[in-house]
């Protein structure tokens, strides 16, 4: 009500979504509480949580009861450092997919196109879309073959070795539509969850 009083086009959408688990099983997941803001003047969205809408929503009464007290000044909304509509462009993350690494245990390429599965709650079955991706196992400085002592029968020979591999990731298909634009993909392993890995 105050963002239409002041003019402004901004929706406010209570929505559940879902916190997967970056490993385990989906069946762990939770459901969160957020706040989607439909910014119509900026051209997209982002996500509040509870407690920063509350927030915002506190800013947003101490304006509207100066613009009251003002005989109707409207706010200068000009530096968006002080709208309390607004938030800079942030990724959303779309969803998540999960692949295993099984065929490095015999020094084995892979190529995967694991399903997405979303974190909205309001998409049938969960899935928005696949991932293609590959990995294939190399030398230490990622352009030759593996060492030959890696080539093994059994992954239990390869007990206390280091193996080195690439990841490749093509292209992600059947996306929502709202959420096709400047996608990138982050994956991390089981491994080393602290580090990050980013494709453009």
């Amino acid at each position: 009500m105050i963002a239409a009083e002041f003019s402004r086009d901004i929706r406010f959408n209570s929505q559940l979504t879902s916190a997967m688990p970056d490993f385990g099983d989906l069946k762990a997941e939770k459901r969160i509480f957020q706040i989607k803001v439909d910014n119509r003047e900026d051209g997209y969205f982002y996500i509040w949580n509870p407690e920063k809408f509350v927030n915002r929503v506190d800013i947003m009464r101490n304006q509207f009861n100066e613009y009251v007290e003002s005989a109707g000044n409207v706010p200068d909304f000009s530096n968006k450092e002080y709208d309390p509509f607004w938030d800079p462009p942030e990724p959303v993350l779309i969803g998540k997919s999960y692949i295993q690494l099984k065929n490095l245990g015999y020094s084995l390429e892979a190529d995967e196109e694991p399903r997405i599965f979303t974190t909205a709650t309001n998409i049938p079955g969960g899935e928005c879309g696949n991932i293609k991706c590959s990995y294939w196992p190399c030398d230490i400085g990622g352009d030759g073959e593996p060492d030959d002592d890696l080539l093994v029968d059994d992954p239990s020979e390869l007990l206390n070795k280091e193996i080195f591999f690439k990841v490749k990731v093509d292209n992600c298909v059947s996306l929502p539509n709202d959420l096709c634009k400047d996608v990138f993909v982050t994956y991390i392993f089981k491994h080393e969850p602290e580090m990050i890995y980013r494709v453009p």
